[in-house]
């Protein structure tokens, strides 16, 4: 009831004696033969009695059973069964159980320790077939392992593990890691009881190499340590040091050094090692410090280390004696304002040792500590110096030993200039249509025979921010100067200019700016919420009321721009019809700051209306009112709406002399007065925006 059954068709490989494989069969086995084994593996027990092996073979083709044939594979001899004696004598241990026919069940009667490892075969009569590996049950044993071995980085390694007894069952897990972690570095090759390292790692050293094999049986575990070997080596290069005759100074060859094991180092003038005694000492691997230098101490050092692996690692150190440069020559300036100045010289006849590699500014007074005052050229440009202030300059030439500098150059002095405009007040007087901008300068700055530009632009606040708006900014600025030949040493300058013309009721700021011929600097000030009164008139508010045959038209001007008692105020009418031809265009004078209405004729048709306000400074912008229809258009007339009326369109009407051509006008003129009043009873008025006050007004034509 515990057989377990496995079919195979395959082509087997033959086990010796017996011959190949010349058809095809069928085994059925108990035990089965495990996937990936190349035998069945039988464990049985010391004297343990009747162990038990099957190995049925059937000829695929038509499922008939065959005799199968036993083999020793210990002693390569097939075992031949008597029906009545049983095997040889010395295999009486054996026996065929159950068809003593087909010999299919094999048993082992008692398993002595002589039968470990006992390998038994069943094939066809034609010959190959399976392989039966009987066994006592024993762990794998592991070949000890040294707990250190030395190693040089970069050389290979190998050790094999494998111990002197093999274990049953043969097949093994085994798991190699590497401080506990899996290894899966492509250099190290593993086997299960083998390690393979093609390039040994410094990263290795220390670490606790560990193989655990098992075979389910038992488990041995191994673990070993690699000291990694390596040549001396530091961080430092070749170089020269600089010292003067009674200095205290450190040789630093390198900040770290490094080796397995760690190297043997000294230090060697020549070649004569020094001996860290009286003026000599080291408190670090790779520093050598002199006390109280000499003449004598100056030279090239060495300094080397040793471990025996690689290659040593030394640095040289040439320890020299420094010269201070001279100072630097011919110290001069060049482009002084009021707040900068170029200093140029000649380099130091000595250059001193080491090389120098820039100089130093000294100056008085003090500039800000964020001005740079060093430069490795011959010339450099001192920046946020004061106004109208005398300074004193020297230079002085640096190196990487004197980096407080060497001698000082010849002082030079200088007056820097008064320094950009700047103004003590500026007022602004709106007045006759313009602005005016009054001034006073604190002082005007600048140099000799320098332009002083004093420039005004007034303009709503988005058009000086966004430099965007009505086109007033063109029109409204001006820019006045004076020669610095007359006017730069004078302080308090006073001036004024004005601009204009501006609108009346607009609401300005201005901008005023000077500056000394665009190089020096600029002060500004900005004079907000300017309303002139006087100026040019604002855009007419305009409504239209459309009828029978006429038009009413209303308009006033919140700004007029002139005087109540100024009579240059007045409004521009303009009619045109949907073909854009101009029906109607008329001036009238009203009251600058009054509310009109006026009546126009106009024919049936689609009109547009434009009106403009003028005065003596200029014209506003044009208002437009558009699709204003007309029903029914009587004979052009022109009627304003209050009762003190002048108008100028006269009505001609040609008749014949004679009695019948008078008798035919009346009779004309009747229907027409018929038709008009029926008409006008009945039409409705079509209303734009209507405005009922209508004060009284003059009305002129021009």
């Amino acid at each position: 009831e515990n057989m377990m059954s496995a079919t195979v068709i395959t082509l087997f490989l033959c086990f010796y004696p017996l011959g190949c494989l010349s058809q095809i069969y069928t085994y059925t086995t108990v035990p089965i033969q495990s996937p990936g084994e190349d035998r069945i593996i039988v464990q049985a027990i010391e004297n343990e009695a009747n162990v038990s092996v099957s190995c049925t073979i059937r000829f695929t083709e038509n499922n008939t059973q065959i005799q199968t044939q036993w083999g020793l594979l210990n002693t390569n001899e097939i075992l031949v069964f008597n029906m009545d004696t049983g095997f040889a004598t010395d295999h009486s241990y054996l026996s065929v159980a159950n068809d003593l026919t087909n010999h299919a069940d094999l048993i082992i009667t008692a398993f002595t320790i002589d039968l470990d490892r006992l390998q038994l075969g069943c094939a066809s009569p034609e010959g190959p077939g399976r392989i039966f590996f009987f066994g006592i049950p024993a762990g794998p044993i592991l070949e000890p392992a040294g707990i250190k071995y030395n190693v040089t980085e970069a050389n290979s390694f190998f050790l094999n593990l494998t111990g002197s007894s093999s274990p049953f069952p043969p097949y093994v897990t085994s798991t190699w890691t590497l401080d506990g972690n899996d290894i899966s570095d492509p250099n190290i090759t593993l086997g299960d009881y083998t390690i393979n390292i093609d390039y040994v790692k410094r990263e290795y050293s220390g670490k606790l190499f560990q193989l655990s094999t098992t075979n389910g049986v038992g488990t041995a575990t191994e673990n070993f340590t690699l000291i990694v070997q390596y040549g001396p080596e530091g961080d430092g290069e070749d170089h020269t040091v600089y010292a003067s005759i009674g200095d205290n100074i450190t040789l630093i060859a390198a900040t770290s050094v490094d080796g397995n094991p760690f190297p043997f180092y000294g230090w060697g003038i020549g070649n004569i090692q020094v001996n860290l005694t009286g003026r000599y000492s080291s408190d670090s691997v790779g520093q050598l410090t002199i006390e109280n230098v000499m003449a004598e101490d100056f030279g090239p050092y060495v300094f080397g280390t040793h471990n025996g692996i690689g290659e040593d690692f030394t640095i040289d150190v040439t320890l020299t004696e420094a010269v201070i440069p001279s100072s630097p020559e011919n110290i001069s300036f060049s482009d002084l304002t009021d707040m900068q100045i170029t200093l140029m010289w000649n380099p130091p006849v000595t250059m001193g040792l080491p090389t120098l590699s820039g100089y130093i500014i000294d100056i008085y007074p003090p500039v800000p500590a964020n001005v740079e005052l060093e430069t490795n050229t011959t010339s450099i440009v001192l920046y946020k110096l004061t106004a109208g202030t005398v300074y004193n300059v020297s230079v002085r030439a640096v190196s990487s030993y004197f980096i407080n500098g060497g001698e000082r150059s010849q002082y030079i002095n200088f007056t820097t200039f008064k320094g950009a405009p700047a103004f003590e007040s500026v007022t602004s007087n709106p007045e006759d249509g313009n602005i005016e901008i009054q001034w006073t300068l604190k002082h005007t700055g600048g140099f000799d025979n320098d332009e002083i530009i004093i420039q005004v632009i007034c303009a709503t606040m988005d058009e000086i921010t966004e430099n965007v708006g009505s086109g007033n900014i063109n029109r409204t600025m001006f820019g006045l100067s004076y020669m610095c030949s007359d006017t730069c040493i004078d302080d308090n300058l006073m001036g004024s200019g004005t601009v204009g013309p501006v609108s009346a009721g607009i609401v300005y700021s201005c901008y005023v700016t000077v500056q000394v011929d665009n190089t020096v600097g600029i002060d500004s000030q900005l004079i907000s919420d300017i309303v002139p009164t006087i100026g040019i008139p604002s855009s007419p508010i305009v409504t239209v009321e459309s009828g029978a045959g006429y038009i009413i038209v209303t308009v006033r001007s919140e700004n007029g721009g002139v005087p109540s008692n100024d009579n240059s105020f007045l409004f521009r009418i303009i009619v045109t019809d949907e073909n854009d031809v101009v029906i109607h265009n008329m001036s009238y004078s009203f009251s600058s700051n009054s509310e009109e209405s006026l009546s126009i004729d106009l024919p049936v048709g689609e009109y547009s209306v434009s009106v403009i306000s003028v005065n003596k400074y200029g014209t506003s912008d044009e208002t437009i009112v558009g699709d204003v229809s007309v029903v029914l258009a009587p004979s052009p007339s022109v009627s304003p709406s209050s009762t003190d009326t002048i108008f100028d369109i006269p009505l001609a009407i040609v008749i014949g002399a004679s009695v019948g051509g008078i008798a035919l006008f009346f009779l004309i003129l009747l229907m027409i007065t018929f038709i008009v009043f029926c008409c006008y009873r009945q039409s409705k008025r079509k209303s734009v925006n209507v405005y009922t006050t209508k004060p009284t007004y003059e009305m002129k034509r021009y």
